[in-house]
């Protein structure tokens, strides 16, 4: 823990640091927001040859085939990260209010209106200027993150500074050619494609709101806050966030729309078991995310151990993929550990209902287990901490195993608590709040 702790702890100054280093008013520890989170999972790569070829044919298509979208109806703009479920139901969330609904355009990887991509065109002039002004502060930026013991390439950092650059020359213009958009939402306000977009618009004193997403992992994430405005699901969250320097003037909570009314019942239980052929009636899961592949592949290890406890021979035992994890991927668990993988269409009523005992790392399926009453555990075996797991350790008493016996325990032990921790409001209710904390800002801004 003490790394990560160490970890967080230089981002959060070399951000800061960075911010006091400017781009058209601009600073640039925040707008270097993905990369500093990238760094502190571990998960940062070069990938020079790529960035360098997305650049040139981004300055290529922005010199001789620039879109210049122009939206005369619309008031408000909504970035939405991706697909994913939770990213959807957040945005069906905002949507719900007609009024917001007929005046949103929306920006994203996914989005119908507005592919990122397109915000990342600029000419060859703009691309020679940003280069130029890089070279001549990557010196600063280069000892502040020598500093902090930030090992980056020159190179890289340069690279992600143009790249996010870029996307700061579109913002400014966008906002010139329709000048009616003043408002802006989003599920995020510190990624690779949301820190430029953001920070653009609070450049132009036009307010923002970010809406929590997923789980907040201390001591690293989701601050400093970008946004004016950051939507949590309950005050352990805010509490979180807090405590990693977050400012509580800036948090509200509203509660989340990811949470939604399942029946949990035994029949139901049953049609589940028989549609996926299951045997046995009681099922482990270990849910899974992307952490480094060799984590991983302790973590599946260390569940294909407790196998060989005599008192879990009536068990079956599953793999949970991420959404964004490939099953093609992991076709070696059930050659190697005999572990099947749960499929990825399996809806999640039908998870929830199958699953007796739900292991993790650190995944945001622990909050839907929590409130849908399953049974859930933390795995603390890997040399990295599993940081959220800790906090619901502290605040309500999630089991952590660190060893296969301690999985007996859990089975054994009934934990209960007020869902009222980790969610102030959930589903349709959730989504009233959120509207209406939308419009008292609107209205008072």
């Amino acid at each position: 823990m003490n790394d990560q702790k160490t970890r967080a702890k230089k981002l959060l100054q070399v951000e800061k640091d960075l911010n006091n280093l400017q781009y058209k008013g601009i600073g640039l520890g925040s707008l270097l927001a993905n990369t500093w989170t990238f760094i502190y999972n571990q998960k940062y790569q070069s990938n020079l040859f790529n960035r360098i070829g997305f650049i040139t044919k981004m300055s290529l298509l922005g010199s001789f085939k620039k879109k210049l979208i122009v939206e005369k109806n619309k008031k408000n703009l909504y970035f939405k990260t991706g697909n994913h479920r939770h990213y959807n139901q957040i945005f069906n969330a905002v949507i719900k209010d007609e009024t917001l609904k007929a005046e949103i355009f929306s920006i994203g990887k996914t989005s119908e209106d507005l592919h990122t991509k397109e915000c990342l065109n600029c000419n060859l002039i703009q691309l020679i200027k940003i280069t130029f002004y890089g070279l001549r502060n990557h010196f600063k930026i280069y000892s502040i993150l020598k500093k902090n013991n930030i090992k980056i390439s020159r190179l890289s950092i340069i690279l992600d500074l143009i790249f996010q650059l870029i996307q700061v020359q579109y913002w400014q213009s966008f906002l010139k050619r329709n000048p009616h958009i003043n408002f802006l939402i989003g599920d995020s306000d510190r990624g690779g494609n949301s820190a430029p977009l953001f920070l653009v618009f609070r450049l132009n004193n036009l307010k923002t709101i970010s809406i929590q997403h997923g789980m907040v992992n201390p001591p690293y994430g989701y601050t400093p806050i970008i946004s004016d405005y950051l939507f949590v699901w309950s005050e352990l969250q805010k509490k979180q966030i807090i405590s990693i320097g977050g400012n509580p003037e800036q948090i509200i909570i509203t509660g989340t729309p990811t949470i939604t009314p399942i029946e949990i019942t035994t029949k139901k239980k049953q049609k589940v078991i028989e549609k996926y052929n299951i045997i046995n009636n009681r099922n482990i899961v270990l849910a899974i995310n992307p952490i480094k592949d060799e984590f991983n592949f302790q973590l599946i290890s260390f569940f294909s151990e407790l196998k060989t406890n005599n008192y879990l021979s009536s068990y079956n035992f599953f793999l949970k993929l991420h959404p964004a994890q490939s099953i093609d991927n992991y076709s070696w668990v059930k050659s190697k550990f005999n572990i099947d993988i749960l499929p990825k269409s399996i809806e999640l009523d039908e998870f929830f209902n199958i699953t007796d005992l739900l292991l993790v790392y650190s995944s945001g399926i622990i909050f839907e287990a929590l409130y849908y009453g399953i049974k859930v555990a933390i795995i603390d075996i890997l040399p990295i901490i599993p940081e959220s797991g800790l906090e619901l350790n502290k605040f309500i008493g999630l089991p952590i195993i660190t060893d296969k016996e301690g999985i007996k325990t859990v089975l054994e032990k009934k934990y209960e608590f007020d869902p009222q921790i980790l969610f102030f409001k959930t589903g349709a209710e959730a989504e009233n709040e959120i509207v209406k904390q939308i419009n008292k800002i609107r209205i008072t801004s």
